[in-house]
């Protein structure tokens, strides 16, 4: 099933003193609503998580945030993923999307269940616990290295592949380079944690895990869930366009990880592990 992820709305646009009607492609923002069950027990299934995104790439959402939530470490924890169904909840017409486990995959539901509805700006609002990373980079002392041109290149190549950022300007990514600096993959959202969790998804369901030889990459500020999330995949570097917060770079650290923000084509921050 496929949905709309930008739409048209009627706006009054104003240029040097004069007035326009026009029309603005906006992205769309709408309520997915995740459950998880178990095909030993039919017919069952817990309520995971209401998010916020844009629609998409449901299957890998919900996937990714499996594995960032610690629910799975792998792609055989995985029986299957139910398309999206469209569904009636609080908000009004919005998707559904199920994961079924496979059987002796254990999980607590009063333990991964959000307390609140996750919206586009927050990656982990509503959870209790933290989950351990089924594998992290270490200690940051490693054999992966990267020359400064290739950290300059990534902003052209992460800006060429935001296709609906350059419709509407309200769309966060999240990339996945090769040391290189070649781009490997890339998802958008109105959410950067929920951008994050289709690319980390993705990966997860073609058993292309962990990112130890790659190179992830945000359009936007750098934040704890990032970071955390990152830590989930095992990847070495982080970059962004953008700046990275107090506890992101502590967790980057104490991870191993080299975090690097303000990537511009002739300048960055390396934050930690240089």
């Amino acid at each position: 099933m496929t949905h709309a992820r930008t739409t048209e709305i009627a706006i009054l646009r104003s240029e040097s003193g004069s007035f326009e009607t026009q029309t603005d492609l906006v992205a769309v923002e709408q309520p997915l609503e995740m459950y998880i069950g178990q095909h030993e027990k039919p017919g069952e299934h817990e309520p995971f998580a209401i998010t916020m995104r844009t629609p998409g790439h449901d299957r890998e959402l919900i996937a990714g945030l499996l594995l960032s939530e610690g629910i799975v470490t792998s792609r055989d924890d995985i029986e299957h993923i139910q398309d999206s169904l469209v569904t009636r909840n609080m908000m009004g017409i919005g998707d559904a999307v199920k994961a079924w486990l496979k059987p002796g995959v254990e999980y607590n539901p009063q333990l991964i269940e959000r307390n609140m509805v996750t919206t586009s700006s927050c990656g982990f609002c509503g959870r209790i616990t933290m989950p351990e990373p089924p594998f992290h980079s270490g200690s940051g002392e490693n054999d992966f290295f990267i020359q400064p041109d290739v950290l300059y290149a990534l902003p052209h190549a992460l800006k060429h592949g935001q296709v609906l950022f350059k419709h509407t300007g309200a769309i966060h990514a999240a990339a996945l380079f090769d040391r290189k600096g070649l781009l490997l993959d890339l998802f958008e959202d109105v959410g950067r944690h929920n951008a994050m969790d289709k690319l980390v998804g993705n990966a997860l369901l073609q058993n292309q895990l962990p990112f130890s030889e790659n190179i992830l990459c945000f359009s936007g500020r750098v934040s704890y869930e990032l970071v955390q999330k990152a830590v989930m995949t095992g990847v070495p570097v982080v970059a962004s366009i953008g700046a990275p917060s107090s506890l992101a770079i502590e967790m980057a650290n104490q991870y191993g990880i080299t975090l690097i923000g303000f990537v511009k084509t002739n300048r960055f921050n390396v934050y930690t592990h240089t």
